[in-house]
């Protein structure tokens, strides 16, 4: 009994609580608003990741600050729901420097 129940709140993700509702930043929302009246395709530059991704901005350009520079961001059904940070990276990702030395020594020592 105590594995199942353990297993079971490993799979369940911390999220929202339901009483508090989604979060969306009010001027990310104006913004669209105020360019889906002109009927412009311009790219909309967010600052705040953590709003999420509604389903009227299907369709939408957006520029998400990862903290360095910008990312475009195409937005489509399957992300509606999660939020703008997720489709950014904040951080480089590098190769291991450390494998590659590695296989050297390994080398040299064969020879």
């Amino acid at each position: 009994m105590l594995q199942k129940e353990k297993k079971e709140k490993k799979e369940k993700n911390m999220c929202r609580s339901k009483w508090k509702g989604i979060y969306l930043c009010y001027s990310l929302y104006k913004k669209y608003l105020n360019l889906k009246k002109k009927n412009v395709n311009i790219f909309i530059q967010i600052y705040d990741r953590g709003s999420i991704v509604l389903n009227e901005f299907v369709g939408c350009h957006f520029k998400i600050y990862n903290g360095l520079k910008f990312t475009n961001v195409f937005i489509t059904e399957n992300k509606v729901g999660y939020k703008f940070g997720e489709f950014c990276f904040t951080r480089k990702l590098r190769k291991c420097i450390h494998m590659k030395t590695n296989l050297k020594k390994k080398n040299i020592k064969k020879k």
